[in-house]
């Protein structure tokens, strides 16, 4: 489906390889999930457009999904049964031993991108998912220079890019950790894996409870889409990825 076309006149006048056809990508919404253990993270990616393919790395990420994968609304592929470490202190021999499970995992995202049934792709936890890639391409997950990271950091850009060619809803879902300066707490949270994620997406969310009256609170932090929906916080029922996505492309 590509936007309509209202100026025949002019499209044939643009310079070649210019168009004013473009894929309309106004059904569909790319977002970065992000909070504190029990937040909500998982129940908030879960309310993406259905039926949903999920990619569960966690134990907790099944549960939550259980009731939505018997009512045929979610198909998952279960990946929880990973232990994320260092197998040796070989980093080669830690990166062969996990190859062949990032493997697996970015095949089932291509299979979830490529399906004619499935409209979402939910990774849950992105965090692990980020660490299982460290392990593949690295063989370790601390210790490693910055420089290392070039061919890793280009297949998830890669990843991203065909999450953008598809016609799919996705959201990666990490958690939070403390952020840490000299040694320090300060007291803030920061994103607990690839820094450069916010930056892939096009909505970045964060999802916490008030204490005070255990409400659920989805707050967008900012959108690349739609800058009037920067801030709005989305409580309870109203807080659905479903019901966003035609928001953001007002």
């Amino acid at each position: 489906m590509t936007t309509p076309n209202t100026n025949l006149q002019s499209q044939n006048q643009l310079p070649s390889g210019f168009t004013f056809d473009i894929p309309d990508a106004s059904q569909r919404g790319i977002f970065n999930i992000q909070g504190l253990e029990k937040s909500g993270k998982t129940s908030l990616a879960l309310s993406l457009p259905k039926p949903i393919g999920l990619i569960a790395l966690e134990k907790r990420t099944l549960d939550t999904a259980i009731p939505y994968i018997k009512r045929g609304e979610v198909a998952v592929m279960d990946f929880t049964r990973l232990r994320l470490k260092e197998v040796s202190k070989n980093r080669q021999t830690t990166a062969v031993e996990y190859k062949e499970a990032w493997n697996q995992v970015v095949g089932a995202i291509h299979g979830v991108l490529d399906s004619p049934f499935l409209k979402s792709l939910v990774i849950d936890p992105a965090t692990d998912y980020y660490d299982l890639g460290r392990l593949a391409y690295l063989g370790a997950l601390q210790g490693v220079l910055s420089r290392e990271y070039g061919i890793f950091y280009a297949e998830l850009k890669s990843l991203f890019w065909d999450m953008y060619e598809s016609s799919k809803s996705v959201a990666v879902v990490h958690r939070l950790q403390n952020e840490y300066i000299a040694d320090k707490k300060t007291g803030r949270y920061v994103l607990d894996g690839w820094n450069q994620m916010p930056d892939q997406v096009q909505v970045n969310i964060t999802a916490w409870r008030d204490p005070a009256d255990n409400s659920f609170h989805a707050t967008i932090d900012n959108c690349g889409i739609n800058a009037n929906l920067n801030g709005t916080d989305w409580v309870n029922e109203m807080a659905n990825l479903e019901m966003i996505i035609p928001m953001m492309w007002n």
